[in-house]
């Protein structure tokens, strides 16, 4: 989960981060299996995705504002990127 912290770049690139690593691991064995007989990689589980869905979910409520204004942004564009 992508907590408060303050550091609105750390949430932003913990969000960034989550997106990759869906994208390179992917989703289940089977569709990963087919693609790369002797990749080591399996893919992410139910439960796995649906913690990062739920941080994605969770990032788009980030209203933080500090000197430069509004760094929520920042992750909320990030997990809007993720969710497409």
């Amino acid at each position: 989960k992508v907590g408060p912290q303050g550091d609105a770049e750390t949430r932003r690139n913990a969000i960034s981060s989550l997106v990759r690593l869906c994208e390179t691991v992917g989703i289940g064995s089977s569709e990963r299996k087919a693609e790369v007989k002797e990749s080591p990689i399996v893919g992410l589980n139910k439960k796995q995705v649906a913690k990062i869905f739920d941080s994605l979910l969770t990032s788009l409520k980030d209203y933080n504002t500090d000197r430069r204004g509004d760094v929520g942004s920042w992750s909320r564009v990030a997990a809007m990127k993720g969710l497409v």
